[in-house]
């Protein structure tokens, strides 16, 4: 069980008895290029076996939600192109894009940074 749930870093798994369906985090200050982006959503992650059955769509909700209860009025993360749609649909916007090559071709290639206004 989480010992705070007030303060950033915070993670969120969503799991069925034992298996992992999906996780997130909420981050403070992920980016060191981008310091005056201050809220993040990270670390979103769905077991290749588990995608494509909506579970990233179950969890993302709950992330933020707690965010607004935060006071959250900004959010932003980084992803891969092939996940662009996911964050669309939840009315981020790109606000950049950039090739980072420095990290074994694990890097966020062609990826863009996404904002998310609380209304």
């Amino acid at each position: 069980m989480a010992q705070n749930r007030e303060s950033l870093p915070l993670s969120f798994v969503l799991h069925d008895d034992n298996e992992l369906l999906a996780a997130a985090e909420l981050k403070f200050h992920e980016h060191p290029d981008f310091r005056d982006y201050k809220h993040w959503l990270g670390g979103v992650f769905v077991p290749p076996n588990k995608r494509g059955q909506g579970y990233s769509n179950m969890i993302l909700p709950h992330v933020f939600d707690h965010a607004k209860n935060m006071s959250i009025s900004a959010l932003y993360l980084q992803c891969e192109q092939h996940n662009i749609d996911l964050y669309l649909k939840y009315n981020f916007e790109v606000i950049h894009r950039m090739n980072d090559n420095g990290v074994d071709n694990l890097a966020q290639l062609d990826g863009g940074f996404f904002t998310f206004y609380n209304q």
